[in-house]
């Protein structure tokens, strides 16, 4: 493009694309029997995948089979090119799947001792885990995945044995650990490191190690199956902890009614009555107001909720929050999403945390308040 139109015009142009596995195959069967070579399908099929659209480059890979011997199977490109097994990157696959932390560590032992390259193993781990991938988000994948039609029946299996979110998970953690294998010193020790993050998740810090545990939970809880929450702070335990729940104005004083127009605060009788436990569930309805109502989103973003009885506490100091939730029909919007979290109709009040107790402990917030407790006009600037 930044030629002149008259250089442009005595050129020839030729664009260079990938040329397709089937193609590749095709050619080769072609070249082994020209040459005396008994290359069987599946042999094909391989070199075809590791040519990666590069006719020379599969011929180069059958030249190096033929080297060592003129019936070129699957078995000989593998050990040929030093690439690890279909079975071996199958048994990998299961282990994430069954949280086998001990049986991956014996695998990529196995394939140490093997003199199998670690970096090459990622790699070949990470394409194992695209085809799933493609497996799970399409019917009929024809030729984005080259495999043989028993390979294939194996990974539809596996693809259906993990969840969207375990998939990514697991090729992100082998893109990052791909990456340090180029540069580390030891690569068997960044490849026990990774296949222990994804065979256990909680060893993970990464966004997609989150959403994949949130996606096993609610996974458990759709089949049924009991999932204690995960332990986290009490929204509460920001504040003081002697220190109830707040109590606005004189009308919301009694504050046992659900969500009045607008958000009402509850006071401290009604936040005793019942034990105080972490609103597991807040994420979600957080990631559904999202869709719903973004302004309200973007409120409560930094907000927690505790959950006493049927009482749903959100705790938050954002004064756009009582404003909102009296504006269109952002009330309700805030119910749906708690019931489309919880498949329960809650009662909800606001609690405020942060900015009562400096309230408390501010001499002129106390004045200013006195002075409004006693009927006095009071304006800030």
């Amino acid at each position: 493009h930044k030629l002149p139109a008259t250089i442009l015009s005595r050129c020839q142009r030729f664009d260079f694309g990938r040329i397709r596995p089937q193609a590749i195959a095709d050619r080769l069967r072609y070249v082994a029997q020209q040459e005396g070579l008994a290359l069987t399908d599946e042999a094909a099929a391989l070199l075809s995948r590791l040519a990666d659209g590069a006719m020379r480059d599969a011929l180069s890979l059958l030249d190096q089979c033929a080297g060592g011997s003129t019936a070129i199977t699957a078995e000989v490109v593998t050990a040929a090119t030093g690439m690890a097994s279909q079975e071996l990157l199958q048994k990998l696959t299961e282990c994430v799947v069954g949280h086998d932390g001990a049986g991956a560590l014996r695998r990529i032992d196995e394939a140490y001792r093997g003199s199998k390259d670690m970096e090459r193993l990622c790699a070949e781990w990470l394409g194992y885990l695209r085809n799933l991938l493609i497996l799970k988000s399409m019917t009929d994948p024809g030729d984005l995945i080259v495999a043989a039609p028993e390979e294939l029946n194996s990974m539809r299996r596996l693809a259906n044995a993990m969840e969207p979110a375990a998939v990514l998970h697991s090729m992100e953690v082998l893109q990052i650990t791909l990456e340090r294998l180029r540069g580390g010193a030891s690569r068997r020790v960044e490849m026990e490191m990774a296949v222990l993050r994804l065979c256990d998740p909680r060893l993970d810090e990464g966004t997609t190690a989150l959403l994949r545990r949130i996606e096993a939970l609610e996974s458990a809880v759709r089949a049924g199956v009991p999932a204690a929450a995960p332990s986290a702070p009490s929204a509460a335990s920001s504040a003081s902890p002697a220190e109830p729940a707040d109590s606005l104005p004189p009308a919301a004083d009694d504050g046992r009614a659900p969500l009045p127009e607008p958000a009402e605060d509850i006071p401290a009788a009604v936040a005793a009555a019942e034990t105080e436990v972490p609103f597991g569930q807040w994420g979600e309805v957080l990631e559904r107001l999202r869709e719903s109502c973004m302004p309200l989103y973007a409120v409560l973003a930094q907000s927690k909720a505790v959950l006493k009885g049927n009482l749903l506490l959100i705790c938050t100091d954002n004064a756009m929050f009582k404003e909102l939730i009296a504006r269109d029909n952002n009330k309700e919007l805030l119910m749906t999403a708690i019931r489309q979290a919880t498949g329960q109709t809650l009662r909800v009040g606001l609690r405020r945390t942060m900015l009562v107790q400096k309230n408390r402990e501010d001499p002129l917030a106390q004045l200013l308040q006195a002075g409004r407790s006693a009927g006095v006009a009071v304006e800030e600037k």
